[in-house]
């Protein structure tokens, strides 16, 4: 049998390969964030700020609170967004093609929908 599941926000990202979600609670991968949005002209970071608990979380902070794919999923109740009549919609197929681990993401929702229930 296998372990427990890894916690999956509703894009399809696995959390616990999200350096921002270890920097929740590993120095490094905080100190490797900040350093991210340095590179990208950010100043006054609060580094406690740095930190995410996942979207399955318990509803603490989120890396991204005003994500559009977090607030449709919620909307409509579902936990992924392979359970929705509408995937891959056009908000997801162009939110895939930003990054590489994006599209991994939606590649994996699809592999992932016919395992889940209607």
């Amino acid at each position: 049998m296998g372990g427990p599941a890894r916690p999956m926000a509703p894009c399809g990202l696995y959390c616990d390969d999200c350096t921002i979600f270890k920097a929740t609670t590993d120095e490094q991968a905080r100190r490797e964030v900040i350093a991210w949005l340095e590179r990208r002209g950010r100043t006054n970071i609060v580094p406690e700020s740095i930190g995410c608990v996942g979207c399955p979380g318990d509803g603490g902070p989120y890396w991204a609170p005003d994500c559009e794919i977090l607030r449709c999923t919620r909307e409509r109740g579902l936990a992924t967004c392979n359970q929705c009549a509408e995937f891959v919609c056009e908000r997801l197929d162009s939110w895939g093609k930003q990054y590489e681990h994006h599209r991994d993401a939606v590649e994996r929702l699809k592999q992932l929908r016919p395992c889940v229930p209607s």
